[in-house]
């Protein structure tokens, strides 16, 4: 999927929708919930800026979800960041394990990358 749109139209609220869902009302009520609309085990984001608020505040979710195998909204997934530069090679993955990838900001990457 392509998400293309001006600066400041919203992208990264409607991916981080994508990837959570009703996650953090469900967490707060203690309660299974929906699926999300991506379901993956592993998302990853491939950025310069991994501070950027919404993408913080998505890898927050995903670490309590997956923290506690107890509790009924529990999935074993992961966020995790790479840099452009430290992108690996798709046999660095698992088969084992559906991965989703978003390439935030790529536009200013060096060519040779």
């Amino acid at each position: 999927m392509l998400v293309t749109r001006k600066s400041g139209s919203n992208k990264t609220n409607i991916l981080a929708n994508f990837f959570l869902d009703n996650k953090a009302k469900c967490i707060y009520k203690n309660k299974k919930g929906r699926s999300r609309y991506i379901a993956c085990d592993d998302l990853i984001v491939c950025d310069y800026h991994p501070n950027e608020l919404k993408w913080a505040f998505v890898k927050y979710m995903y670490d309590i979800i997956s923290k506690d195998p107890k509790v009924p909204y529990y999935k074993n997934i992961r966020f995790s960041y790479i840099l452009p530069e430290k992108i690996p090679s798709i046999r660095a993955f698992s088969p084992e394990r559906s991965i989703a990838i978003i390439f935030e900001d790529i536009c200013i990457t060096p060519k040779s990358i």
